[in-house]
């Protein structure tokens, strides 16, 4: 796998009331990439002052890939065809490069949004709500996970 880590944001405004049909429809897709070798994992969250505000948080390898491969993949067909009637204005797509080298989880009594996984990362945790979650294996050799206080860490950020 070539190229660099990447983030990908995604601001979905839909019309009222269509937030539960965009994510059965949106599901599919999800299902669909988390087998792509440059996939790494995606998140969506649903807009606590708008429930009609999807954020689509998508982490990727090669965003030249992505582009040029990815976005053209079939399984997008019916998603891309079915999200003009949904929305409410045109979709923003933002994307930026990592700046610290390990994310920050944390464990125990705080819950980690439920993320899907291409299962290629070295460890496998999970909350006390029985969601699963993957983490990369460290970028550095001193990055760290303390169990002691449940927090992932890097020495020195």
């Amino acid at each position: 796998m070539r190229g660099k880590p990447f983030t990908l944001l995604v601001d979905i405004p839909l019309k009222p009331g269509w937030a539960d049909e965009f994510m059965a429809l949106f599901n599919e897709v999800f299902e669909a990439m988390k087998v792509e070798e440059t996939f790494i994992s995606a998140t969506a969250l649903r807009g606590a002052e708008d429930p009609d505000t999807i954020l689509l948080c998508e982490n990727w390898i090669d965003r030249e890939n992505f582009m040029s491969v990815q976005l053209k993949r079939p399984y997008r067909h019916r998603y891309e065809a079915r999200l003009p009637e949904l929305l409410r204005s045109p979709r923003k797509l933002s994307f930026f490069e990592p700046i610290r080298p390990r994310p920050i989880a944390v464990f125990g009594e705080r819950r980690i949004p439920p993320t899907i996984s291409n299962g290629k990362s070295a460890s496998v945790y999970q909350c006390d709500s029985g969601v699963k979650f993957r983490l990369p294996p460290p970028a550095h050799p001193s990055a760290r996970v303390q169990p002691s206080r449940g927090v992932a860490s890097s020495s020195g950020l």
